[in-house]
């Protein structure tokens, strides 16, 4: 499910104690803050996927258009510069995506507009609560930009180089269910619903009191245009590199076996002098009919070089190992070339693992004596302490269970019974 719930550390009894009133209810207040709905922040590239919907549906590019990336482009005077600093050259649309080329997204936003790109955007639920059935949703209407007298106040109207970063993702701002909410649109065939967390209320006798259906608010893309973003987001985590050396950004959250698509995120955060970054990475399988959406934000990661995307990718494809085969959903793919001599080391260990355990050793049995098979327990009689070394017969008080069949005729009572084939 596209939530979360992120809890805080505790306070010692003293900390507790020590708290003023203010802090006290701040403290209480954190424990039930839910980042997922109640944070904004800036949502770098994953948000490229909707500016690229957007274009494509409103016919302001073609599937197969290309652009030249030179690493920049002049917007109002100033450079705003490619991730690639040395340019990625020639890529189309699909190659805009799978190589996240900031240079490219904005030449596809300019050739949408200002007026359509902001239209498109509140399609898609940005600048609008999303109204999900859980508490504290932040209000983001004034974290972004509008066209024209659209605009709520005059610094929110947007300009030629606001169109140009919120292309890729930045200088607005988006909560997670937000994110997670106009993301899966792109791929579910263009259909936007409203998020939900409750299936069904029941009353206490387990019967059925109401059940929350899907509510679909609007359709802000063609199922076509959903088709082409799906294959593109396949090609982030599986296309091969290009003549000019470009790679996939995505590969890093590949399971083997299954034909996913997702998009990483890289955002700087404010101030930008700090070179803070929140990473991150979306994606969704199968591909030829989405099941699941998930979606990881790291902010800040602990590590020397925060803004590699990787971070997010790892945790996203460790929490799908575990997903996909509890929904039921098993790899069917190919694996393929680039990642079999990944997949044969975790065989690998996954075996040496497992040659490595040991069965626990089964307590000594005193001879003569007999077991409780279900607790394991000697239970003989007498105590074989106080047996007559003259008498050499022993009586075992042993449960037995009262479904036990009897035994088809010329079967030993001795036999081993046979494993349940089906566990």
């Amino acid at each position: 499910k596209p939530y979360d719930v992120v809890a805080n550390g505790l306070y010692s009894e003293e900390e507790a104690q020590g708290l003023s009133e203010e802090d006290r209810l701040n403290a209480l207040n954190e424990l039930w803050r839910n980042f997922c709905i109640s944070d904004t922040y800036e949502p770098g590239s994953v948000a490229k996927p909707i500016t690229i919907a957007a274009a494509l549906e409103a016919g302001a590019i073609h599937d197969g258009d290309t652009f030249l990336c030179d690493g920049k482009q002049n917007v109002g005077g100033r450079d705003i510069w490619c991730a690639k600093k040395i340019g990625h050259k020639i890529i189309d649309v699909e190659g805009s995506l799978k190589f996240s080329c900031n240079d490219a997204l904005m030449q596809i936003a300019a050739k949408l507009g200002e007026e359509t790109f902001s239209n498109y955007q509140h399609m898609f639920n940005f600048g609008l609560r999303t109204n999900i059935d859980l508490p504290g949703e932040a209000r983001t209407d004034s974290l972004i930009y509008y066209y024209g007298d659209k605009a709520p106040s005059e610094n929110l109207v947007m300009r030629s180089t606001d169109l140009a970063t919120n292309s890729f993702g930045q200088n607005y701002n988006v909560t997670m269910i937000q994110m997670a909410s106009a993301f899966s649109a792109c791929v579910n065939g263009g259909h936007y619903y409203k998020p939900h967390v409750v299936k069904k209320i029941l009353d206490s006798s387990g019967g059925t009191v109401k059940n929350i259906e899907p509510e679909l608010l609007r359709t802000p893309i063609s199922s076509k245009t959903s088709a082409l973003l799906r294959e593109y987001l396949y090609q982030t985590m599986y296309g091969p590199m290009d003549a000019n050396g470009n790679n996939a950004t995505g590969k890093a959250a590949r399971i083997a076996g299954y034909a996913m698509g997702g998009k990483t995120g890289t955002a700087e955060m404010i101030p930008r002098d700090k070179v803070n970054y929140l990473v991150s990475f979306i994606g969704f399988a199968p591909v030829d009919h989405p099941q699941v959406v998930l979606y990881v934000v790291v902010d800040r990661p602990n590590a020397e070089k925060q803004s590699s995307s990787s971070f997010a990718q790892e945790i996203w494809k460790n929490i799908m190992k575990e997903a996909l085969p509890y929904l039921n959903i098993y790899p069917t793919e190919e694996i393929p070339e680039d990642m079999q001599e990944e997949v044969a080391a975790e065989q690998a260990a996954a075996q040496e693992a497992e040659g490595e355990e040991t069965e626990e050793e089964e307590p000594p049995v005193e001879e003569g004596s007999l077991v409780d098979p279900q607790t394991g327990e000697t239970v003989q009689m007498p105590d074989p302490e106080s047996i007559d070394p003259n008498d050499d017969s022993v009586m075992g008080d042993v449960p037995v269970n009262d479904n036990l069949l009897d035994p088809p005729k010329g079967d030993a009572l001795s036999e081993e019974p046979q494993a349940n084939p089906t566990g």
